[in-house]
């Protein structure tokens, strides 16, 4: 069954609200029971993307020029091929641009410039300038070469330009001035000054209608636009090389800004206040803060060639491109919304029996080209998204909410039952003939051999007979997999509150940890040897030198999972088990190890990695990260004592430490799971707002921008001091770097919002740093 979504959320993102203003309201945020800060959920802006794109015909050469609204809302583009309108476009579903019938009178016409004045669509053409509003009754000849850039003033004079010269044009039809500037490349009127701003490639200029007068202002290079700003207090003049501020009488304000996403403007507009940037590289805005939100890749535009910016519908921004229209809207909601919105995603296009998977195989972005198929982390990602509902459960008791969850434990159960070993999950299951080939990880040319007999190669097939007829599952289990079932099968035990099925949740895990406990701290495979991850016993966790992370990793690990074994079970071996890895093995040593020793291992052979542990320290491993920080669910709450429990908090607290400049909510809230009042939760709210609704893996470019500090590589696999927004990186799991700037998507997957997302939103409501949502109306006196 598809869950749709309520009428009244589905309307946030049909109908966007007005613009949202440079400064973005804020409640204060009040405190818990543990005295942590508390999030107060009030709507916020979120913006998305409507794409629209001119179609191709014959391989002929087909330009769009010109973009512009009215006060009805409807838009047109200027294009060699006429006036053009978008069609039949939503969020997520493309539309196309389509000729505009609307007005016989205009198919035969060659529209040479379009604008909006007094939010009414005013053309030129090879002899008039006129409008269809105002009953028709506003047309006038210019007798100019098709004149393509103009601007009226307040009272319908209007100042145009053919390329060579220049005519101020009155309301009756008189010429009441002109003269020859060739080169002109914008012009706009300031409302404020009563006057108007002409740049050409190597100046800027104002005519004052009132006195007729043109005074040149600035002398520059390669000047592509410049509009009035501020009021009409300053000016913006945008550059091949970046953009400059200057006073209204032409005198620079500080230097040539070059330290910006693309320094190669195209355009610029001032739309509510907020100034936006066209480039060859995308467009951006400048914030309150001094900084620049990017928009750039098929998340938000047809192509990264931005050709003209204007107002939109709706409060919209129209920015057209070389091969079509990106409208950039702008809806308020709450976090909660937000989150059922990607929820809808999640259970409309990213369910696979049960699991929660990502789309694959989709043709530039097509979401009804999606298949959905096995990975090696089936079980991961649906835990991931499974602890999301059981957060969502347990702070809501939506009933939607503990469907998911059953769902979702159901998918579990079969991941055990299918492979005939008790204990013994599957990665993954499938039809027999569809399953995928091999294993989705690649492996690289230099550690190919470390794999090679081991089960986990490219030469074995990981696909066995499963114990259902005409079913498959997959092999090798990995220990991400078995993190991901401690994490969800003991929030299922703790949060669900019926009887039956939390004691299904508890037999899956009890025969999981029986199955470690027997095969002495091993998780034994088909053929009855471990599997190449599935390692925790001291033999192999010990085999490797301090620095290595995994001996760190699996101690932590490993103790949780007993932890919870002893917490769910009340078996006393899981407890002595761990305290016999404490004192006999120092696995508590091992997993209190500060993160700041863990590092390189040097390479015996400067030709190739020789060893697992050369292989295993050549770099920051994020999907260790991951790793520990779900397992932290299982060792800090399930402490064995309060002196424990201490030290594993500080445990957590350095690695949180290392990992802050990500800004992961997941991280942070984890961190908040033990009490710790200073998290990061207004960088958490900041990922979670800035998070972009679109999730497809596009081609992202950031590599080249100037305005982020770049670092030369290092062991973390940083390349910026700062990281940048989500809304501008590529979708990452948790287990990626979020430094990462660049990407080849194409447009080939979407990743679920089951674990991206979800799973940090939710789990911030359940520790309540987030609360529930808060309508605008309910708290007005306490907006900043």
């Amino acid at each position: 069954m598809k869950y749709m979504l309520p009428f009244a959320l589905f309307t946030i993102l049909l109908y966007p609200a007005c613009t949202p203003d440079s400064h973005e309201s804020r409640i204060k945020a009040g405190t818990n029971k543990l005295g942590q800060p508390v999030y107060q959920d009030q709507p916020f802006w979120q913006d998305y993307s409507i794409k629209y794109y001119f179609p191709k015909q014959n391989k002929s050469k087909r330009s769009l020029y010109q973009v512009a609204s009215d006060r009805n809302h409807n838009i047109e583009i200027l294009s060699s091929d006429g006036l053009l309108l978008p069609y039949n476009g939503h969020f997520l579903t493309p539309g196309e641009l389509l000729p505009v019938t609307t007005y016989r009178h205009m198919k035969n016409k060659h529209i040479a410039g379009l604008i909006s004045y007094q939010n009414q669509f005013v053309y030129t053409d090879d002899h008039l300038l006129f409008s269809n509003a105002w009953a028709g009754n506003f047309f006038t000849a210019h007798n100019m070469r098709r004149p393509s850039i103009f601007s009226g003033d307040k009272d319908f004079n209007f100042l145009l330009t053919d390329g060579s010269d220049l005519v101020y044009l009155g309301k009756d039809g008189k010429v009441l001035w002109t003269a020859s500037i060739p080169h002109v490349v914008s012009i706009k009127f300031n409302e404020t000054r009563n006057n108007f701003l002409i740049a050409t490639a190597d100046s800027l200029s104002t005519f004052l209608p009132a006195e007729k007068k043109l005074v040149a202002i600035f002398k520059g290079a390669g000047i592509t636009c410049a509009i009035p700003a501020k009021g009409g207090e300053k000016i913006v003049l945008g550059t091949k090389k970046g953009y400059q501020w200057l006073k209204e009488s032409g005198i620079p304000e500080g230097e040539l800004i070059t330290k910006v996403p693309c320094s190669e403007i195209t355009d610029l507009e001032e739309i509510n206040g907020v100034l936006w940037f066209g480039s060859t590289r995308g467009a951006f805005k400048l914030t309150k803060e001094n900084t620049y939100d990017y928009y750039s890749s098929e998340r938000w535009l047809p192509d990264n060639h931005v050709v003209d910016i204007a107002p939109g519908p709706g409060g919209s921004v129209l920015v057209l491109t070389e091969t079509g229209l990106g409208q950039i809207c702008f809806s308020k909601m709450t976090l909660e919304e937000k989150a059922m919105i990607l929820e809808e995603q999640t259970r409309k296009y990213h369910i696979r029996y049960g699991f929660s998977c990502t789309g694959e195989n989709m043709s530039n972005g097509n979401l009804s080209s999606m298949t959905l198929a096995d990975s090696d982390n089936d079980g991961l990602w649906t835990a991931m998204y499974l602890g999301g509902q059981l957060f969502r459960y347990a702070a809501t008791k939506d009933p939607e909410a503990w469907e998911n969850c059953k769902e979702a434990l159901i998918g579990f159960e079969r991941l055990y039952a299918i492979t005939g070993i008790p204990g013994l999950p599957a990665r993954a299951y499938e039809v027999m003939g569809y399953e995928s080939s091999g294993y989705t990880n690649a492996f690289s040319e230099s550690t190919r051999h470390l794999f090679e007999g081991s089960g986990y190669d490219v030469k074995s097939s990981p696909w066995r007979k499963g114990t259902s007829e005409g079913w498959v599952w997959k092999s090798t289990t990995s220990s991400d997999e078995v993190v991901g079932h401690y994490f969800a099968l003991s929030l299922f035990v703790d949060l669900a509150d019926d009887t039956l099925w939390r004691n299904r949740a508890k037999n899956l895990l009890t025969a999981l940890s029986e199955h470690l406990y027997k095969n002495d701290l091993y998780l034994v495979d088909w053929n009855g040897k471990p599997t190449t991850w599935g390692k925790w016993n001291p033999a192999y966790v010990n085999g490797f030198e301090p620095r290595v992370g995994d001996r760190k990793l699996t101690s932590s690990n490993i103790t949780g999972f007993l932890q919870s074994a002893y917490h769910v079970t009340k078996d006393e071996k899981y407890k002595q088990k761990v305290l016999e890895l404490f004192g006999k093995y120092g696995y508590l040593e091992n997993l209190m190890r500060p993160m700041k020793e863990i590092g390189k291992v040097e390479r015996k052979d400067s030709g190739k990695i020789s060893s697992w542990a050369e292989m295993l320290s050549e770099e920051w491993n994020h999907s260790d990260d991951e790793m520990y920080f779900l397992g932290y669910w299982c060792l800090y709450p399930y402490a064995l004592n309060e002196d424990l429990k201490g030290k594993y908090k500080e445990a957590i607290r350095d690695h949180w430490e290392m990992l802050r400049p990500e800004k992961d909510p997941t991280w942070n809230f984890t961190y908040a799971m033990t009490g710790a009042r200073d998290f990061d939760l207004d960088e958490s709210i900041w990922w979670l707002k800035r998070h972009p609704l679109d999730l497809i893996s596009w081609n992202i470019e950031n590599s080249h921008r100037n305005d982020i500090e770049k670092l030369p590589k290092n062991f973390m696999n940083r390349s910026t001091k700062e990281v940048i927004s989500p809304a501008e990186g590529i979708i990452q799991k948790h287990n990626g770097t979020r430094f990462e700037l660049d990407q080849a998507g194409n447009g080939q997957s979407e990743e679920t919002p089951g674990d991206v997302w979800l799973l940090p939103y939710w789990m911030g409501r359940y520790l309540n740093v987030i609360s529930a949502p808060i309508k605008e109306t309910d708290d007005r006196r306490n907006v900043d």
